[in-house]
């Protein structure tokens, strides 16, 4: 699987913006011309401002910038990047479709799961897309069968690979990739370098059965984290810390302009008083994280000047699909949203207010203000979906409703591409009766 990175999605660029080997396109119509071809490389190196660290490492400008580039950069770029920077840049379309069924194909294979009835498709997936890849570039011609390299050939097992060995995170190379890259740092001498790997790896190891033996974290050796000064948890909201407490506001002011706030259990008709029972203050945050490996978002209106941005967000309410009609029964259902974490609101519930809400009153509200993205178009035929702007105002929602961050993507139309890396780890989880339909 290395070798799609490093040997396949170099192999498409180099036809797609050059003479791959002193090749023509032949009765193909494949080139994107030059001029476009450095805008989609520009567009590249800008998105690793708006598409967050934890996607991966930035993308140089593929159109000017030489140099040796890494299978995690070429990840990076076609899984999303490319899928919206290369969008109607192609003379025909039908090679922009070529390409995303391979992106497609791709993201089912490094999947974390892979159900066992997905690998027949992926492996016709597969013999699918290499079929249209000798009928577009090959072309039949034995004079250009200098096109079709082994790693063409080699997508043909992957299927099997994983039918034999299980998904391909388990065996691939990026693990023994990011070994060497942290070993090599440990050599020390130039005279012994083998010594020096010697006992940083002796050492290593001497660590971490330490670790397992007493079960200890990583705090014991490295000390605690400095990067989240003043973390805050709550108990109606153990999968996520907060940090750091930046200012207090005035609650009403935070609140009065918006016509709904996220605490539970209260009606249209009892808002107001519950308005009149807010505390003075509230505190502010800044960083929320979701706990067990979840991404760290930043609220935008008060971490600004930031080098990548971790601001946008997608998030999940429940909608009512009757709530035109005011004398039906509601009926729930599950809808996706996209937007850019504003506030991060710490609200606690008074004694009057928690007698307003009941006995099951939570003593903390967290709550997130989003400004949702305007314009978003329905996902094409590639999963694909676009928006131009952030609407006006912000929605309240509760902070748990969140579930991780997005990239976006510049487009030569003006919009924005959202990059969407989350699977169903990363879902929020409605329960009891909330939900009626999904």
């Amino acid at each position: 699987m290395h070798l799609v990175w490093i040997d396949l999605i170099p192999l498409l660029v180099s036809l797609y913006s050059s003479d791959f080997k002193d090749l023509d396109q032949g009765s193909g119509e494949y080139r994107i011309a030059p001029h476009v071809w450095k805008t989609i490389g520009k567009a590249a190196k800008d998105a690793g401002d708006t598409i967050p660290s934890v996607y991966g490492r930035r993308v140089p400008d593929l159109a000017d910038e030489r140099g040796y580039r890494t299978a995690e950069t070429w990840s990076v770029w076609t899984l999303y990047i490319a899928p919206g920077s290369l969008k109607g840049r192609f003379p025909r379309n039908k090679y922009y479709n070529h390409f995303m069924q391979l992106v497609r194909l791709l993201d089912a294979c490094i999947g974390l799961e892979i159900p066992r009835s997905d690998v027949s498709t992926i492996r016709q997936g597969f013999i699918d897309w290499v079929n249209k890849f000798e009928e577009y570039f090959y072309q039949y011609n034995p004079s250009r069968v200098s096109i079709c390299t082994s790693i063409i050939h080699y997508l043909l097992h992957i299927a099997d690979c994983i039918e034999m060995q299980g998904p391909v995170w388990v065996y691939w190379a990026f693990v023994m990739e990011r070994h060497c890259g942290r070993i090599v740092r440990a050599v020390r001498s130039r005279k012994h370098p083998w010594a020096s790997l010697n006992n940083f790896v002796l050492a290593e190891a001497q660590l971490e059965t330490v670790q397992s033996l007493y079960n200890l974290d990583n705090d014991f050796f490295t000390g605690p984290n400095h990067h989240i000064r003043a973390a805050g948890s709550f108990a109606r909201f153990t999968d996520c810390t907060s940090s750091p407490s930046t200012r207090d506001m005035r609650a009403p002011g935070a609140l009065s302009h918006v016509p709904s706030y996220p605490i539970p259990r209260i009606s249209a008709c009892k808002r107001s008083s519950a308005m009149s029972r807010l505390p003075h203050y509230i505190e502010e945050w800044g960083k929320v994280r979701r706990l067990d490996g979840g991404d760290t978002m930043h609220a935008a209106d008060l971490i600004v000047n930031e080098e990548r941005d971790m601001t946008f967000v997608r998030y999940e309410q429940l909608v009512d699909r009757r709530r035109h009609q005011q004398h039906k029964t509601a009926v729930l259902k599950r809808q996706t949203y996209y937007g850019q974490l504003r506030r991060i609101l710490v609200l606690p519930v008074s004694p009057p207010l928690a007698e307003l809400l009941g006995d099951d009153a939570p003593q903390t509200v967290l709550i997130a203000a989003v400004a949702e993205c305007a314009d978003l178009s329905p996902p094409d035929a590639h999963g694909l979906q676009f928006f131009s702007k952030l609407k006006d105002g912000v929605e309240l929602t509760e902070l748990r409703t969140i579930e991780c961050l997005i990239g976006r993507v510049p487009t030569h139309s003006g919009h924005w591409a959202i990059a969407d890396r989350s699977n169903a780890l990363s879902r929020v989880l409605f329960t009891g009766s909330d939900v009626v339909e999904t």
